[in-house]
């Protein structure tokens, strides 16, 4: 009994594990603190490939390495068992470094948190929020492919960021003046009916939606605003408000209370390009949708247009807009190399040898 225990603890735990690429050698760590070990072990350029599994999160990531996991969600159909790391993922690597951080296809059970970055790509992440350390923090020309940010999407000072076929909540800068967002084929969703003003044309409450994307640009994306039933004094829910220089183009807006949302509101100090749609009722515009639990289908639905509307909403390029239009449409699965069947014969043949058949998919 003592022995069989024993050998069950043993697989589980090697079953764990990351792999340390390092020009041509090659090291392995096992457990969960196979990452912290992994990265303490890196240096600039190196590549850590993790297995399926749960990972502790290194203190802090200072070196610019390629990350890649298993995958950031269960796809029992394509054989994948996510990549999960567990806390926050903290970055600070020097602007200077002629490396680029590339984190890919793993599921951060936390924030990703920047301190100083430069020039990374995630791709097929997803994350709790993007945040700044402190407003002394800067994250430059970061670049997000497939990725959902569930929570919170947050530019500090001197700061950028592209999303292409990304589902992203509450994007806001810190410093409007100097920071910008780029959308393309993104799902936004906004959270935030708080945001209001008071005493603004007519004495009305006006409810804001997304307030701070200033000096941003939108392509082929639909805006989810929260919304709520509404009231005598709340007169509007502005899926964008505007006070430089935004592009709004091919975008539609959708919420609980879609006859009162408008998709963005004109200043006379604005200088606003738009090209878009109208508002919308988000049941007539996802699959599944249900305007009960509308708040929960942000979080769970997987952001698919209905028949009708993927023929309405058309964008610049003639595809769909949403994540799933445009020249790469939204898709979690990992491109990294994963093994799909492993059959071992029950006994070795007669001259000794085992029979070991393993089907790998994806790679490049």
């Amino acid at each position: 009994m003592l022995l069989s225990t024993s050998a069950v603890s043993v697989f589980a735990q090697s079953s764990t594990l990351a792999t340390l690429h390092h020009g041509g050698e090659i090291k392995t760590f096992y457990g969960t603190s196979a990452l912290v070990e992994a990265a303490q072990a890196a240096v600039d350029g190196d590549v850590i490939t993790l297995s399926s599994g749960t990972f502790f999160s290194p203190d802090t990531i200072t070196k610019p390495i390629t990350l890649k996991g298993a995958g950031m969600e269960l796809d029992t159909l394509n054989s994948v068992v996510p990549t999960i790391i567990k806390g926050d993922l903290v970055i600070n690597i020097p602007e200077s470094s002629t490396n680029n951080l590339l984190v890919e296809s793993v599921d951060v059970q936390g924030d990703i948190k920047y301190i100083t970055l430069k020039d990374p790509q995630f791709l097929k992440c997803r994350a709790n929020s993007v945040m700044n350390v402190d407003l002394a923090s800067k994250l430059v020309n970061s670049n997000f492919l497939h990725c959902i940010i569930s929570s919170k999407f947050e530019l500090s000072t001197n700061s950028s960021a592209t999303l292409v076929n990304c589902y992203v909540s509450e994007p806001n800068s810190v410093d409007l003046k100097t920071s910008n967002f780029e959308f393309e084929n993104c799902v936004i969703r906004d959270d935030s009916y708080s945001h209001y003003s008071t005493g603004v044309y007519g004495g009305s409450t006006y409810y804001w939606g997304i307030l701070t994307i200033y000096s941003s640009t939108l392509k082929n994306c639909i805006i989810c605003y929260r919304g709520d039933n509404g009231g005598t004094n709340k007169s509007y829910y502005y899926s964008i408000y505007d006070e430089s220089s935004v592009s709004v183009v091919n975008c539609l807006a959708v919420a609980y209370q879609y006859d009162k949302v408008r998709l963005f509101v004109e200043r006379t100090n604005t200088t606003v390009n738009h090209t878009n749609y109208t508002t919308a009722d988000e049941a007539s515009v996802f699959v599944g949708w249900s305007v009960k639990n509308s708040l929960e289908n942000l979080k769970t639905t997987r952001l698919e247009l209905t028949d009708a509307a993927k023929a309405k909403y058309i964008g610049s390029d003639g595809t769909q807009i949403g994540i799933y239009g445009g020249k790469l449409p939204f898709n979690s699965l990992t491109n990294n190399p994963r093994i799909t069947k492993c059959e071992v014969d029950g006994k070795t043949t007669a001259d000794g040898k085992l029979n070991v058949k393993v089907e790998i998919a994806g790679g490049k």
